[in-house]
């Protein structure tokens, strides 16, 4: 396991049991957002044309590559008002991997109610550093823009957790 250091929250990186590639970061929640963001196959996009998929962003372009699941649409609207998050989903979310705000797990880690957690996973071992090195980046972003929007707070989580 990698683990990175951006502001107040720990970015984990390690391979699953399942050899896939995941990347985590836990943090303090104010709001109970859930959000997956991925690029559909083929029968995804034929339920994103249908409207039985999906947010929509506001940006065609974005919306037209990537289904956005989630529980507050106005609030998922407001996270990706952001030129560069966007920029940076669209050059790391590809076919097979996904980004997730979601609830803790209580049966894979020990995380207090009110801590959350930044979920990446990529169906198979990533090696190219590159694309790990923009992945930290991008989760760097999506970090500074929930605090931006109140969904986060910008502060430590209990020492002791682990993932």
């Amino acid at each position: 396991m990698v683990v990175y250091r951006y502001r107040e929250w720990k970015i984990a990186c390690d391979i699953s049991t399942r050899r896939r590639t995941r990347i985590r970061a836990a943090f303090s929640v104010k709001s109970d957002l859930r959000l997956k963001i991925y690029r559909p196959l083929m029968f995804g996009y034929l339920a994103k044309s249908l409207g039985l998929l999906g947010i929509q962003s506001g940006d065609n372009q974005f919306d037209s590559q990537f289904a956005i699941q989630g529980n507050h649409p106005q609030k998922i609207q407001q996270l990706l008002d952001d030129q560069l998050l966007k920029e940076k989903i669209h050059n790391n979310i590809l076919t097979s991997t996904y980004l997730q705000i979601k609830d803790h797990d209580h049966r894979l880690a020990h995380f207090p109610d009110n801590v959350d957690q930044l979920h990446f996973q990529c169906q198979k071992i990533i090696t190219d550093l590159k694309w790990l090195k923009s992945l930290f980046g991008l989760f760097q972003a999506m970090l500074d823009r929930m605090v931006t929007i109140g969904v986060i707070y910008q502060r430590p989580i209990s020492s002791h957790l682990s993932f």
